[in-house]
């Protein structure tokens, strides 16, 4: 119990399908620096929560599609391809966004991370 509201938390290895999670009414999946380990095998993920339907989804993930054409930036993107890191997650929630089934809340680059990668910030909503 924290602020009043009943706290919970599971693990889950996302290269297991099917993922066997409960998700209860109004609550949030939260990922932290999870998913960028799946690289593009990130559809069993995005299935699993499309079906639980939490309240919120809340992603702090190395998320490629934001950087640029800078050096860091640069860095950052071979660092993650020879670590086969999280591939084309923003662009499949663009994608699930524009078909009417997601709604995207948020979405930051945080500038915060290690020395060859950084985290950003998404919360999304099922629809």
């Amino acid at each position: 119990m924290y602020g009043g509201q009943k706290k919970h938390a599971d693990l889950y290895d996302a290269l297991i399908v099917p993922i066997d999670i409960d998700i209860e009414p109004n609550s949030a999946v939260i990922t932290t620096s999870a998913l960028e380990q799946v690289g593009g095998d990130i559809d069993s993920f995005i299935d699993f929560v499309l079906e639980k339907k939490p309240k919120r989804v809340i992603n702090i993930e190395p998320i490629l599609e934001f950087s640029h054409n800078n050096e860091f930036d640069n860095l950052m993107k071979l660092y993650c391809e020879k670590r086969n890191y999280l591939k084309y997650y923003y662009s499949k929630l663009l994608q699930l966004e524009r078909e009417n089934k997601i709604k995207i809340l948020f979405k930051k680059r945080t500038r915060v991370g290690g020395l060859f990668i950084e985290n950003s910030v998404i919360v999304w909503e099922v629809l």
